[in-house]
């Protein structure tokens, strides 16, 4: 991030000292907190009236980073603090929506971004991203990929973890240690192994605690991707209520905005498939829904609706 605006660009072997250089810096804080934490050490900060009146005078609005997945601009974009819950059935589109999320808040507005993908591999999430950017299919991706659109990768303030069951320590051990954190996304987050394991319920209800907090003590956006209970399934109206979040109603507790991806549609691994919008929860104002079609090959939701 530091090299971008350097002109001439650095150079390899400068660009590798940075890099050594940052991530020494990185280890050597989460150490620093890793031990606060071990000793006990109190870490919370009181604001008094005086600095909290000056915070309010100049910042009342919420305000965050514009993006155009739809609903979001009702929570002011993407707010440092907040914890915002993606879910729907399988197939509808949830892995697709937080790439574009990432393509445009990460090479667009050049967020440092940390990515824990539970289901997809690197190589497959970094090959939609260069496909989002290419703005193509990702079969008519040129192998190997343009050198311009590799550099674009290598001077994105992004990092990337596809373990396949990390848990909640791991995960916030990740963020402390990612050098000015601004959005986290996690595919998805019943893969994410909590700390109480009496049962999934509980188990699940503390990762949702675990990035509901992440988020505040970093202020950074963490965005989860969410699964459904089965139970909507058996329904008549397949539209998802807030109850249907698998696993735990702490997700729905612990989220500032919970947005759901739903279609009336029997079929949802159609090319094009008529998806909704729902924001089903928005601590902060409306509950807005917005139509799109899903163009599964293009990997891109449109605003025309069959």
């Amino acid at each position: 991030m530091w090299g971008q605006p350097c002109r001439p660009p650095l150079d390899a072997e400068e660009e590798r000292k940075l890099r050594r250089t940052v991530k020494s810096v990185a280890r050597y804080v989460a150490a620093e907190r890793a031990a606060e934490i071990q000793g006990r050490l109190p870490r919370l900060h009181a604001v008094n009236g005086p600095a909290w009146a000056d915070e309010l005078r100049v910042s009342v609005q919420r305000i965050g980073t514009p993006v155009s997945l739809p609903t979001l601009d009702a929570l002011g974009g993407l707010v440092p603090g907040d914890f915002v819950v993606i879910a729907g059935r399988p197939g509808i589109g949830k892995s697709t929506a937080a790439c574009r999320l990432i393509a445009e808040a990460t090479f667009g507005a050049c967020l440092p971004t940390l990515i824990i993908s539970t289901e997809m591999t690197r190589r497959d999430i970094g090959r939609w991203l260069a496909a989002m950017l290419a703005k193509c299919r990702v079969s008519d991706l040129p192998d190997p990929l343009p050198a311009a659109l590799v550099d674009r990768f290598r001077q994105a303030p992004v990092s990337i973890v596809d373990a396949g069951a990390p848990s909640i320590r791991d995960v916030r051990a990740l963020a402390e240690a990612t050098l000015g954190l601004k959005l986290l996304v996690l595919d998805h987050i019943g893969r994410i192994v909590g700390g109480r394991r009496e049962s999934r319920t509980l188990e699940v209800g503390d990762t949702a605690r675990g990035l509901s907090a992440l988020a505040k003590d970093l202020q950074c956006t963490v965005v989860g991707l969410c699964q459904l209970n089965r139970q909507v399934e058996g329904r008549d109206s397949k539209m998802p209520r807030l109850a249907d979040l698998r696993d735990s109603g702490e997700v729905e507790q612990e989220a500032a905005a919970v947005v759901f991806l739903w279609s009336k549609a029997e079929d949802l691994t159609v090319p094009f498939l008529p998806v909704e919008f729902y924001m089903a929860k928005n601590r902060f104002g409306p509950t807005p829904r917005e139509a799109r079609t899903f163009n599964r090959p293009a990997l891109r939701f449109e605003e025309r609706v069959p």
